[in-house]
C-alpha cells in the first residue's frame, strides 16, 4: 500500500488515490484487512463483507462516484411499515451517522465514506461506528417489528471490537 512510514506502519490517514473500481475494491480489502481476522473477500458482485459479531455489513465501491457505500442489514419481515418508520425516525437520533432505509419488508442502515481519494482512516472510522449498532440489533429488530438480520452460524471474517487499536480518534468518548 502507498504511504507506508519509514518505520513500516500504514499511514491510515493520508489519501490514496485509486483509478477504477478494482483499485478501489483492493485499497478497501487492504485496510480492512488490517482491523479483521484476514482479508475478506469481494463476493460476486464486488461487494466486500464485513462481519461484526453476526450481523452483515457490505462494502460497495464506485470509484467513478468517489465513495464507498456501507450497508447493515439490521431487520427483516417487518408488517407494520408505519410502526417501522416512527421507530427509523428515534433511531435516527441515536445513530446520526446511519442514513436508515426501509425498503420493502427490511431496514438497512447505510453510510457513505469519500473516496476521491480514500482516506483509510476515515473507512475504519466507519466501519467501527457500525459496532455499537450491530450490539443493538435484536433490540433494534423489535423495535421495528421485525426479525434480526444475523447469521448464526461461523463467519468467515469477523471483526472485533476494536478495529482502531485502542482510539477511535473521535477525541471525546471512551470507546477504545
Amino acid at each position: 500500500m502507498t504511504g507506508v512510514t519509514g518505520t513500516g506502519e500504514e499511514q491510515w490517514d493520508l489519501a490514496i488515490p485509486t483509478a477504477d473500481d478494482a483499485a478501489l475494491r483492493d485499497l478497501v480489502v487492504r485496510t480492512l484487512a488490517h482491523a479483521m481476522d484476514g482479508a475478506p473477500e469481494p463476493d460476486e458482485d464486488g461487494d466486500v463483507p464485513i462481519w461484526i459479531d453476526d450481523v452483515p455489513t457490505f462494502a460497495s465501491v464506485d470509484a467513478e462516484a468517489g465513495v464507498v457505500h456501507l450497508t447493515t442489514f439490521l431487520a427483516e419481515g417487518i408488517t407494520d411499515r408505519a410502526r417501522a418508520l416512527e421507530a427509523l425516525a428515534e433511531m435516527q437520533f441515536e445513530f446520526p451517522e446511519f442514513t436508515f432505509v426501509l425498503h420493502k419488508d427490511r431496514v438497512t442502515a447505510e453510510q457513505r465514506v469519500g473516496a476521491s481519494p480514500l482516506v483509510p482512516l476515515h473507512l475504519l472510522r466507519a466501519v467501527g461506528a457500525v459496532v455499537p449498532l450491530t450490539a443493538e440489533v435484536r433490540g433494534l429488530a423489535a423495535r421495528l417489528g421485525g426479525e434480526a438480520c444475523v447469521f448464526d452460524g461461523p463467519a468467515d471474517t469477523v471483526v472485533g471490537e476494536n478495529l482502531l487499536g485502542g482510539e477511535c480518534g473521535c477525541g471525546d468518548c471512551t470507546c477504545g
